[in-house]
């Protein structure tokens, strides 16, 4: 095993432990490819019940390190298009860009690019359920024959 060299902000006990264990425990093959990762999907969405609404969130596609500016991270942002390309096969699926939602300027924690502040999850949160009651309202407007 090669050993690599990490700069000492991010060397935190929990992430060398997970490294540890991924290189214990599995074989790193490479980068999934975008066939085989929409036909996963696909399987996953396939499941669900026809009348169930399911929704995706993006991943941050955008690294910021502390003091370093901010790139994209191209593997999150293929993930990302390939997950909305094939939500949208779904009637019933929805694909959410979390971008809008990273309004503050410490949103996303510098060491851990998706993980963001709890004021993220709750706007993304209010977003949903927004949705859903809209869905039910047309729903519901349809029932009693006030829908087109």
């Amino acid at each position: 095993m090669t050993e690599v060299e990490i700069d000492p902000a991010y060397r935190k006990p929990w992430l060398i432990s997970a490294f540890q264990t991924m290189s214990r425990e599995y074989e790193a093959i490479g980068l999934i490819t975008e066939e085989l990762f929409k036909e996963n999907r696909r399987i996953v969405f396939d499941r669900l019940p026809k009348a169930a609404r399911f929704f995706v969130l993006s991943g941050n596609e955008w690294v910021r390190p502390r003091n370093a500016g901010r790139w994209l991270f191209q593997p999150t942002a293929d993930v990302n298009r390939w997950s909305k390309e094939v939500v949208e096969d779904y009637q019933n699926g929805v694909f959410i860009d979390v971008h809008p939602y990273l309004v503050e300027h410490d949103a996303v924690d510098p060491e851990q690019a998706s993980h963001f502040r709890r004021s993220v999850y709750y706007r993304i949160y209010e977003d949903i359920v927004t949705r859903i009651g809209a869905d039910k309202g047309a729903a519901r407007d349809m029932a009693v024959g006030n829908g087109e």
